[in-house]
């Protein structure tokens, strides 16, 4: 490995006294360096790659958590649209009937009280 020195004087006076101060510095050259920055940058790169998969993977992960649970849902949610559709239809049909039947209304109340409790949500 080769190295550059360099070398300085610098003269210094202070009153009658006059002190030369010498001072040398060895410096590799930059070429020689580059396999040690060469490696630093692999491994930056190799961090950087791993952080990108990792965060596709956490993504990818939280997509697929969501869609099974979704399908899972879905079943209750079917069964939850049927009976708030019967409740709707039922409800219309009183509102919209010049005389209500007891059928109609007892209907309703049977599916407001009974059914729909069990597929309620916020």
């Amino acid at each position: 490995m080769t190295k550059m020195v360099q070398s300085s004087k610098e003269e210094i006076t202070d009153g009658d006294r006059k002190t030369i101060k010498e001072s040398t510095v060895e410096r590799t050259p930059w070429i020689e360096s580059l396999p040690s920055y060469t490696a630093i940058g692999g491994i930056l790169i190799a961090a950087v790659t791993a952080w990108v998969s990792f965060a596709n993977y956490s993504s990818q992960y939280k997509k697929d958590v969501d869609t099974r649970a979704l399908a899972a849902k879905k079943p209750f949610l079917d069964k939850q649209m049927e009976f708030y559709v019967d409740a709707v239809e039922t409800a219309s049909k009183i509102a919209t009937d010049d005389v209500a039947s007891g059928e109609d209304i007892s209907h309703f109340w049977k599916i407001y009280w009974g059914r729909l409790g069990s597929v309620e949500d916020s």
